[in-house]
């Protein structure tokens, strides 16, 4: 007869979720973001705006095993027979990792300290030497859930005989014991009051950043039955300190977890991979709009990296009018105006430049080795033509893209102001505007010859027409809402965050949003239209670009952006950036709106697709071949290109 059947049916549930634990991941929330920059292939961890990693996870795995080895080895002494049971903490540690499979999405922390007064961190090197007596007092909370609006804390306790180990932090009182109610006083105390105290005076001291709120303590208590009136299992003290728990203010849940609660989610060999692609209608904010028209896509690569670092030494010529352009509206930078280094013709290295050119020219720099390991253009029209099989192939011809006019106006404010030759003809090409005079409209054949002359393209990508989001309300049976109804809920969480932002602004703006379709367009020549532009956007160059407006709730974001990603969020398309700085700070946003209620009923499950994927990779990323499900991504990250034919040293056009 095997000894000790309960030891060993807990050395077979150990072992169970100790396997789980190390190959769980948490419900898919990763948002359907397409990420093709050079970034997003570096290193082997998760892409940043993935959310499936749970901080502390390895300490649960590290105490499963602790207990699971410590289990071993006992039932493996044939002396282990005539012992008494070995004490093990296996049972709390089962109630956690249950806890975690059913606690409310999502959780952002397992077995994290909470300080009760956290201005005391302590400095890296107290954190290294734990004996050190200098531990600031605080409460180790078990599972921190609902984006850490809950704190849940799960114990074992058979009977009233506590062991102290239970206790979640020292016993020594804090300050909370001076002041906590009569109720629970002297006259009727134990460590499950204890603990709730310094749960509640952690949770006091840590609000959820953002909102202020303050997190909700959660207690259960699995072993423990107020309703039990006769037998040995019967103690008044039970029902006395559940009311005494919710007097405080603690949510008390009584009992194990039911089976059917647990449900671990599928294994990653379980999974079928959603590949990310872009939609038919792709919407262009500014950031691609400059990249599309820029000399570092277009013009030819060179030859090496060598030659690469010696391109964007700006001529001489350049160096003197940013000189006496500085001169003239009186702006500073950290070096002296009158350095001599600006009119040294012997200028080799980006290093020897003045501060403010050195900058940007460096960052050409890093653009260009950027685009001769992958075109921007070329890459786009790959991504696309992934959208289809062998079978059915997806014609590049049947895209479309897409601008908000706010983008248009600014886009070639910004040409006019510094772009050189090349870049201006592209610019107003783009958008069928004569280069020889912008005033005046030019056919479409001819505007798309303009764009694409001298490039190391031909029509690669089907820029033209390019269509415009219009402030008149769509009819509802448009072709361009076909998609909207079905898109996926990550579509609306970011829609209804982009709208949020944008009602923030105390003064109407032209790109505030009236309902669900925005941007009041800016006079400008059209096909049905001989409104000449002239009089807002000044083609000369001469005009200071008026910095774009930021908005409110966050300065990383411009009214403009958030518009532009708006629109693709409401119409359920694909929007293409270079700005990974503005998909962090709307990712954020987003976070925020959700504390704050402003998601409730949306994004449920951000990572939910219809045919069961939920882990995202970019279309050929899998080797899952049919088992890759097509998502098309709300968000499209590709690498910047900034205007670079001013600072290009050399010709590269013949």
């Amino acid at each position: 007869m095997t000894s000790h059947p309960e030891l060993q049916e807990l050395l077979r549930s150990l072992r169970a979720i100790y396997k789980a634990v190390s190959e769980f991941h948490p419900p898919n929330r990763n948002p359907p973001i397409l990420d093709s920059s050079l970034e997003a292939d570096a290193g082997d961890d998760g892409h940043w705006s993935q959310n499936d990693h749970i901080p502390g996870l390895k300490k649960l795995k590290d105490a499963l095993k602790l207990d699971l080895d410590g289990l071993e080895k006992f039932l493996d002494d044939p002396s282990s027979a005539h012992r008494p049971p070995l004490s093990t903490n296996a049972p709390y540690l089962i109630s956690v990792w249950n806890e975690l499979l059913c606690a409310p999405l999502p959780v952002t922390s397992v077995f994290k300290t909470f300080l009760f007064d956290p201005s005391k961190v302590p400095s890296s090197a107290q954190r290294k030497s734990r004996n050190n007596g200098v531990r600031p007092p605080g409460a180790k909370v078990d599972i921190v859930a609902d984006g850490g609006r809950k704190m849940k804390n799960s114990r074992l306790l058979a009977e009233f005989r506590e062991i102290d180990s239970y206790l979640t932090e020292s016993d020594e009182d804090s300050d909370w014991d001076k002041d906590r109610p009569t109720l629970a006083q002297t006259q009727f105390d134990n460590s499950i009051l204890k603990m709730a105290r310094t749960l509640l005076q952690a949770a006091q001291a840590n609000p959820i950043e953002v909102t202020g709120e303050v997190p909700q303590v959660v207690l259960r208590l699995t072993r423990l039955d107020p309703a039990i009136s006769e037998g040995p299992e019967a103690d008044p003290r039970i029902a006395k300190t559940v009311d005494i728990l919710h007097e405080m203010g603690i949510v008390v849940q009584l009992g194990e977890r039911l089976k059917e609660e647990l449900v671990i989610p599928p294994s990653t060999d379980d999974k079928a991979y959603t590949a990310l692609v872009p939609s038919l209608r792709i919407n262009l904010d500014l950031s691609v709009l400059i990249a599309l028209i820029s000399d570092l896509t277009h013009a030819p690569l060179p030859a090496s990296i060598e030659e690469a670092n010696k391109r964007f030494i700006p001529p001489k010529e350049y160096r003197e009018w940013k000189q006496t352009r500085r001169k003239k509206t009186q702006k500073t930078t950290d070096h002296d105006p009158d350095d001599p280094r600006e009119f040294d013709e012997g200028l080799v290295s980006i290093e020897d430049l003045p501060h403010d050119l050195a900058t940007h020219s460096r960052a050409l720099t890093n653009q260009l080795p950027q685009e001769m390991s992958r075109s921007m253009i070329q890459e786009i029209k790959d991504r696309i033509e992934q959208r289809g099989t062998s079978e059915i192939p997806t014609p590049i011809s049947s895209v479309e893209f897409w601008v908000t006019t706010e983008a248009r106006d600014r886009c070639l404010r910004i040409v006019s102001k510094i772009g050189a030759v090349n870049e201006k003809r592209r610019a107003y090409a783009l958008f069928c505007l004569d280069p020889s005079d912008p005033s005046q409209r030019i056919p479409l054949d001819q505007a798309e010859h303009l764009f694409w002359l001298n490039s190391r393209f031909d029509r690669t990508l089907p820029l033209f027409p390019l269509h415009f989001h219009s402030s008149s309300p769509l009819p509802p049976d448009s072709p361009v809402l076909d998609i909207r109804a079905a898109r996926h809920p990550f579509f609306q969480s970011l829609a209804t965050t982009c709208q949020h932002i944008l009602d923030q602004e105390t003064m109407p703006h032209p790109r505030s949003i009236n309902k669900k379709f925005i941007s009041k367009p800016t006079p400008f020549p059209s096909e049905s239209s001989s409104e000449s532009p002239q009089g807002h956007i000044d083609f000369t160059g001469n005009a200071e670009i008026q910095r774009a407006t930021v908005t409110k709730a966050n300065p990383r974001l411009t009214a403009h952006t958030v518009e532009s990603m708006l629109w693709g969020a409401e119409l359920g398309w694909t929007t293409l950036t270079a700005n990974r700085t503005s998909v962090k700070a709307i990712l954020k946003e987003m976070d925020i709106a959700r504390l704050i209620g402003k998601l409730d009923g949306l994004d449920i499950d951000l990572g939910h697709v219809d045919a069961g994927g939920d882990e995202t990779r970019a279309a050929g990323d899998s080797d899952h071949g049919d088992r890759a499900v097509a998502q098309e991504a709300a968000i499209w990250i590709v690498d910047p290109r900034s205007l670079a034919e001013q600072m290009c040293s050399q010709a590269l056009y013949q």
